[in-house]
């Protein structure tokens, strides 16, 4: 993965990981199947009025994009048709698929920073996590 280093310098270190985005840069190229991903913390949630340092996370991938807040409804958009992002289609039946995959992504690789280890049990298909003093309770679906 270039960094601003392949463009300074003219190499890119062999400890980088990833694709180049020189080309992107430079010449406006596009690159296909990119997927995107980032992590806020947040505040001031009209549901969580007392919560502070509220995790979320995004994946972008194609023309959709999926929002994980901690404790709020989850959100997916097509960026394409709706670049305002007004139309959450989160509970469209055409696109729970879409919905299943990219809240998977999303939640399989992400380390919570700051937070102490949660303790779950296994029950079918379903990891309940201990309830905090903060939610009464918690669930990942896979």
């Amino acid at each position: 993965m270039p960094t601003l280093t392949e463009l300074i310098v003219g190499k890119t270190p062999t400890t980088e990981q990833g694709i180049s985005l020189v080309n992107v840069l430079k010449n406006n190229i596009e690159i296909k199947d990119r997927v995107v991903f980032s992590v806020f913390r947040g505040e001031d949630y009209t549901l969580l009025p007392k919560e502070k340092n509220v995790p979320s996370r995004m994946m972008k991938k194609g023309y959709y994009k999926f929002i994980y807040t901690h404790g709020v409804i989850h959100q997916l958009y097509d960026v394409k048709n709706d670049p305002n992002k007004l139309n959450n289609l989160i509970f469209c039946k055409e696109h729970q698929n879409i919905f299943k995959e990219m809240y998977f992504q999303t939640l399989a690789e992400w380390r919570f920073q700051e937070y102490s280890p949660i303790i779950t049990t296994l029950k079918k298909n379903e990891i309940i996590l201990d309830a905090s003093s903060n939610f009464k309770e918690y669930a990942l679906f896979y």
